[in-house]
């Protein structure tokens, strides 16, 4: 059985999977997401599986002794992990520490239910390689420009995300970003991406930076 752990608001990713499919489910307390040795051992205690977290905690969980994070960590298959810009060089770190781990980068806003994209960080080879990968199950991602025109290849512009997976709006707040496109749901983020030469998409920026 897995057992899935995940950190609010990062939860939203695996709360309904593990729920509806019986699975267990580890939520860690704020104390113990401050304290890695804390962390690492109520990943053991529960033989937690599936890990959904973000650059940052794993940053802190490598500072730990490897043989130690070798040990506790014996359990887990999977980590899901997003939020932020993920660190290349951590991520090799950890596949030198725990060889069988699968490490995906995961990316999509809370308005389009949180997941959108993703990669496996094993067919990446180096830093600047680094990207949020394709579009999966039903999601569809445009780059478009400030008319919400797509963008030529390698051009930049935002990620526009249409698809079943985008949320209706908010409740009393301002939905701008929110629209029709292609006749389907769809919301403008404001993260700048470009197409790579794998074909995959790179984050290189926000609208407000």
């Amino acid at each position: 059985m897995h057992v899935f752990f995940a950190f609010f608001p990062l939860a939203y990713t695996v709360l309904f999977t593990a729920i509806f499919n019986n699975y267990g489910l580890v939520l860690p307390t704020e104390n113990e997401i401050q304290n890695p040795s804390l962390l690492l051992d109520l990943v053991y205690q529960n033989s937690v599986t599936y890990i959904k977290t973000t650059p940052s905690v794993l940053k802190m969980i490598l500072k730990v002794d490897h043989d130690i994070i070798k040990e506790k960590l014996k359990s887990l298959k999977f980590i899901f992990i997003g939020g932020e810009p993920i660190n290349y060089f951590d991520v090799q770190q950890l596949y030198s520490i725990c060889k069988d781990i699968k490490i995906i980068n995961h990316y999509g806003p809370c308005e389009t239910t949180i997941g959108c994209c993703m990669i496996d960080m094993q067919s990446i080879n180096n830093s600047e390689d680094v990207s949020i990968g394709q579009p999966f199950g039903d999601n569809k991602v445009d780059i478009v420009d400030e008319n919400l025109n797509q963008v030529q290849d390698g051009e930049s512009g935002r990620l526009l995300i249409y698809g079943p997976g985008v949320s209706d709006g908010y409740i009393n707040f301002d939905n701008k970003n929110f629209m029709n496109y292609k006749g389907q749901k769809a919301f403008l983020t404001e993260d700048i991406g470009v197409v790579d030469k794998n074909n995959n998409i790179k984050l290189v920026g926000r609208t407000n930076d």
